[in-house]
Formats: C-alpha cells, structure tokens, sequence
C-alpha cells in the first residue's frame, strides 16, 4: 500500500522514465523480428534450447535484459532485480532474491519468446516493481509493453490501468456464451511428469471452449493478463508460470476493475505459478469450471 503523497510522485516519476527507456529499447526488441521471418536465416537469433527444445532463448532475450538491468541499475540503485534470463543462468530462485529487497523488479525481456523467433506479433517486454509487504510482496508499478503494435499497457497500484492516454477497464460480460477466453498450456507430451497439468488443462479448454465465443491460446502470459485488463478478453486461467510472466499482470488486471486469484479462488500469490483473472461477474464460473 502506498503511504504518503511522496510515495505516489515517486512511482509517477519511475513510470516516466520507464516509459522513456521502453522506446528506447524498442529498436532492440524489433531489430530480431521480420516481416517474412521465411526470408532470413532464423540462426540470426542464436536460438538455444534451455529445459527442452520448446523452450528457447534467443540472442535478444539476452541483449534486452542485459540493458533493462543496466538501465535499472543506474537509476534505482540498490533496488532487487529478478531477470528471467539471469535466473536461468544462476540458478537463483526468485523467491529468495525477493526476500532480501523491499522494492525490487521484475522482469520478462521478451514474453513470448518463441512468438518472437517466429516473427508472430504476440509478445512483449513486461516489468513490474514489487514491494515487500507483511504478506510476502505486492506489485506496485506495471507495464507490459508489445514494440510490433507500439502498444504500453500500465499500471500503479491505487490510480487504475491505462494504455497510451486511455483508462482499462475489463468486461462486464457475465454469460459465458458472450465471453472470450485466453489460456496456456503445455504442448502435449506422450508421457506427462507427475506434476504436469497439461492434461487437465486440455479437458478445460475443451470445456470452455463448447461453452462459449471460444478460447485462445497465443503464447504470452503477459500479453494475455494485459488483454484481460483492457476488455480484450473476458478472462485468462494457467498453472506453470513464473513471477515475471505475471506480475504486471496481475496489477493491470487489479487496476482494471479485474479479480485475480488462484484456481481455487484463495488470494494470489504472485511467486505460486498459477493465475485465474477475469472480470468480477463471470470470476464464480470460472473458478467452478477449474476447481
């Protein structure tokens, strides 16, 4: 929560110059994407495999969270920072990175990182600051940032959603059979791990999808929150996720007039993994089509 008036200039002032550094960035982010990514050779990417070959990285996943730290770095000094790709490389757990700050940053280069090795629009560059509360840490300032649509959506804890000038707001849509959804999941495996969902979530997106206008599936979590916040879609559900895959997320949704909570419908935890968001009315069927 934030406290005093000082507190809220202080987060307006870092959401200018963050907005400032993403334009910046924004060449970076578009110099590995292609209008016909068919006509370049994709070994420009310097793709790698990290835990299977579904999972990629990219040489500008790399570049990008080299220069948003060193931006961050410069200007907050002393402030945490939790990298998707520096984790990776650690090994560090976010979590325990988290608890030794009071303010730190959260943050995904590319979100969508195999949409981006294929040239297909859905992805982007999500941050978040979170701060350290009695309950574990609370994202205070979001923005989720797509470069091929030169779209920033963003956020601060307490002053709404918005998205270059204009106010969020999610749907009020309370019949499914009006509501678009969104999900994620793994692709299917012959043999599933023991704490693998991507069998249940296959029977639910089945069952959503006879329910209503449809379900997408388009391979950014981030993108995905941001869209439930802006009425795009009417509500997004996945287990497997990280904290910077969710973060800002959650705030834009919060913002948006959105509820975000587990699949069960406890309170979220932004460091669990798992995320249901959706507009307040249509929330109690989602949460009784997951349970």
């Amino acid at each position: 929560m934030m406290k005093n008036t000082s507190t809220i200039l202080d987060l307006k002032s870092r959401l200018v110059l963050c907005q400032k550094l993403l334009q910046e960035l924004r060449p970076l982010l578009m110099e590995g994407y292609s209008l016909n990514p068919g006509s370049q050779n994709s070994n420009s990417l310097e793709i790698e495999n990290k835990t299977s070959f579904r999972d990629i990285v990219t040489k500008y996943d790399k570049e990008v969270e080299a220069w948003i730290t060193l931006k961050l770095q410069k200007n907050f000094p002393g402030e945490g920072i939790i990298g998707e790709e520096t984790c990776a490389l650690t090994k560090e757990l976010p979590k325990e990175i988290a608890q030794k700050h009071d303010l730190v940053w959260v943050l995904d280069p590319i979100d969508g990182t195999t949409n981006f090795s294929r040239s297909y629009p859905f992805f982007c560059t999500t941050w978040c600051l979170i701060q350290k509360t009695t309950n574990g840490h609370s994202p205070i300032l979001a923005l989720t940032y797509n470069p091929v649509s030169n779209e920033c959506f963003w956020a601060i804890k307490g002053h709404g959603s918005w998205i270059n000038g204009l106010r969020l707001r999610c749907t009020s849509i309370k019949n499914p059979k009006e509501a678009l959804f969104v999900t994620g999941f793994a692709s299917l495996n012959e043999k599933f791990a023991e704490n693998d969902n991507t069998p249940q979530s296959i029977n639910i997106f089945k069952e959503i999808t006879a329910s209503s206008l449809g379900v997408r599936r388009d391979g950014s979590a981030a993108l995905d929150l941001a869209y439930v916040a802006a009425g795009r879609v009417d509500g997004y559900w996945e287990w497997g996720l990280s904290v910077w895959d969710i973060a800002a997320g959650v705030l834009l949704c919060e913002e948006a007039g959105g509820i975000v909570t587990h699949h069960d419908g406890s309170p979220i935890d932004i460091f669990s993994g798992e995320i249901l968001s959706s507009n307040p009315q249509i929330h109690p069927w989602l949460l009784q089509k997951l349970r």
